[in-house]
């Protein structure tokens, strides 16, 4: 497809640093989309990506943690979790 041209998906399955590094080597924080799904929003794994990857847009960016908010994308089904997170 023509507008997908250029673009690489990634995603972090797990909270292994490992796959985190791996995953973010070479990309750039000012142009990268992170898309986060989680049915309640409240495990301990989809929290700690989350949080690792907002604070990686942070660090980058020099950013507080509320700027990213457009920089990330969250879809999960309990709007008062959600809120407090951002």
């Amino acid at each position: 497809m023509e507008c997908a041209k250029g673009r690489q998906l990634h995603f972090l399955a797990n909270v292994d640093p490992t796959n985190v590094v791996r995953n973010t080597k070479g990309l750039k924080p000012e142009t990268t989309l992170v898309v986060v799904v989680s049915k309640t929003f409240t495990t301990p794994e989809s929290m700690l990506n989350a949080r690792t990857m907002r604070e990686w847009i942070s660090f980058a960016l020099g950013l507080g943690h509320h700027k990213t908010t457009y920089l990330m994308i969250y879809h999960q089904s309990l709007l008062q979790v959600l809120v407090e997170f951002s």
